[in-house]
């Protein structure tokens, strides 16, 4: 899924996946429980709901990282004439109360369908727990919901990303170029 949700280069074309919910549920999960095991994920890390959240919060995530913090409000805000952001399927990754993460999903046309917009996690929090927990429960959240297939979009630079597709066996279903 995607690392991050900065835009990329204007002449970059990203490869957009579709995977089923159940295998990313099954590559996540035993790394999630390894990581609680060793004791490294925080007691007070919550992911919940991005409607629970203080939006202001959220901004000031995705402001601090560079994001289209424009394109996220009106997003975020539902505004008429955007692609809205799923209040009730996006969901936020907070530690001792603070915003430090969000994977921000959008309906697609079935309701068993969502299109994972972007995972967005502060550079400290990275690479440790955080993003692999959050994409854990955040769609354990989503299956929950009804959903079952998911759609992710991957830059040319997210390796990381290409490789967590071929890790789940993600199907290719398409290319976009990024204007």
């Amino acid at each position: 899924m995607v690392a991050s949700s900065v835009a990329p280069s204007a002449a970059e074309v990203a490869t957009i996946y579709e995977v089923d919910v159940a295998a990313v549920i099954r590559d996540l999960a035993p790394l999630v429980e390894a990581l609680a095991a060793r004791g490294r994920i925080p007691r007070d890390a919550v992911v919940r709901p991005l409607g629970s959240a203080d939006l202001r919060d959220v901004l000031e995530l995705h402001a601090a990282l560079r994001c289209d913090a424009v394109r996220a409000w009106s997003r975020l805000a539902g505004l008429a004439g955007c692609d809205s952001y799923c209040q009730t399927r996006s969901v936020v990754l907070s530690v001792a109360g603070r915003v430090v993460g969000t994977m921000l999903v959008q309906a697609q046309g079935s309701p068993t369908q969502a299109f994972i917009y972007g995972v967005v996690v502060e550079p400290a929090w990275r690479r440790r727990w955080a993003t692999a927990y959050l994409k854990h429960r955040g769609v354990v959240w989503l299956q929950a919901g009804g959903t079952e297939v998911l759609t992710f979009e991957a830059s040319a630079a997210s390796r990381d990303t290409h490789r967590h597709a071929a890790r789940v066996r993600a199907r290719v279903i398409g290319h976009r170029r990024h204007a």
